[in-house]
């Protein structure tokens, strides 16, 4: 959350290691957008919080702020965007929007790593649909047969019609091949 407004984080840990960070493979140097202070140094007093925060110099400052300005879109789940007059638009899950942000296109890039590359172009395209009205999922087969028993079967002990509605609309979309993970 820090990151997202735009305020540098102070982590006072000696085993923090975010996500996606060159400290476990990944892309994001920390040291670029944060301070981490060891919890001796701070616990201790000896220089203590105040004073090391204290001792970073304006460009020092400016560098980190500007490394948070990068670094915020790797976490984002949804891209920042605005409409007319600066003003913030709808919230993208009102609007059935599918995540689109770079902590998305990250976590893709991690996982296709894993699976040799072989699902990232399709999940690429599928990531620019809305999340209900998929025509498919690429990022790995439904199991439909089984969802939808599992879903009957939950619709069969289901106890008031909004319970009922809720689980007919799973089943249908299960049906239809549209995805409601």
């Amino acid at each position: 959350d820090a990151i997202l407004t735009g305020c540098i984080p102070v982590i006072v840990s000696d085993d923090l290691m975010y996500a996606y960070s060159t400290e476990n493979q990944g892309t994001l140097n920390p040291a670029d957008f944060s301070v981490q202070l060891s919890e001796k140094s701070v616990v201790e007093s000896q220089p203590g919080l105040l004073k090391q925060l204290a001792a970073f110099s304006d460009d020092q400052v400016l560098a980190l702020r500007a490394g948070v300005q990068r670094a915020a879109h790797w976490f984002r789940y949804y891209a920042e965007r605005s409409s007319a007059g600066g003003k913030r638009k709808k919230d993208p899950l009102l609007e059935d929007e599918f995540p689109n942000g770079g902590a998305t296109a990250m976590l893709v890039h991690e996982l296709e790593k894993r699976v040799d590359g072989s699902r990232a172009h399709a999940c690429y395209a599928e990531r620019k649909l809305p999340h209900y009205y998929h025509p498919a999922q690429y990022c790995g087969p439904v199991p439909v047969e089984r969802e939808v028993a599992k879903l009957k079967k939950e619709l069969g002990r289901a106890r008031g019609a909004p319970e009922k509605a809720v689980l007919e609309k799973h089943i249908k979309a299960f049906q239809e091949g549209r995805i409601l993970r």
